[in-house]
């Protein structure tokens, strides 16, 4: 890694890094917008909307531990504004809802070429493994809600 390189990063069970994150910028922001501007031009691949939709499973983590270590955060920070910060309760709410149409939104049968498989290190781009991930996360996160927020046990 080069010296510009963040220390945010998710590591396996054995300390390696496997998803070392460059720039909040790229992830936040612009995470789908290269999908959808592909969508819109009429001939995306098979696997653009699924792109979108790890996309936005992967930003939820992100907007998680942004959150969990800094409190309040700017869900739609880095768009060239200065941002309103959220406060956690509800950057949590918006995190399962992104989570919950995110992983209703992935199509498991989408085949996947070796080349894209090569830039998942994680899951190869299994979009099954991702809606499991993106299902753990939702019990995760709202198994932590549910401690500070007695409306939400109801549910």
């Amino acid at each position: 890694m080069d010296q510009f390189t963040t220390r945010l990063a998710i590591y396996d069970l054995a300390g390696n890094i496997v998803y070392p994150v460059k720039s909040l910028e790229l992830v936040l922001p612009g995470d789908t917008q290269v999908g959808e501007e592909r969508i819109a031009g009429g001939k995306p691949e098979p696997h653009i909307n699924n792109m979108i939709q790890v996309a936005r499973i992967w930003r939820a983590y992100l907007l998680s531990e942004m959150s969990d270590n800094f409190g309040s955060i700017p869900i739609k920070g880095f768009q060239g504004v200065n941002p309103d910060f959220t406060d956690v309760k509800t950057v949590y709410y918006y995190i399962l809802a992104e989570l919950t149409d995110a992983a209703s939104k992935l199509y498991v049968s989408v085949t996947r070429s070796d080349a894209l498989k090569k830039l998942d290190p994680a899951y190869e781009y299994d979009f099954a493994k991702w809606r499991k991930y993106a299902n753990s996360m939702r019990l995760r996160y709202a198994m932590r809600l549910s401690e500070v927020d007695s409306a939400y046990q109801e549910i």
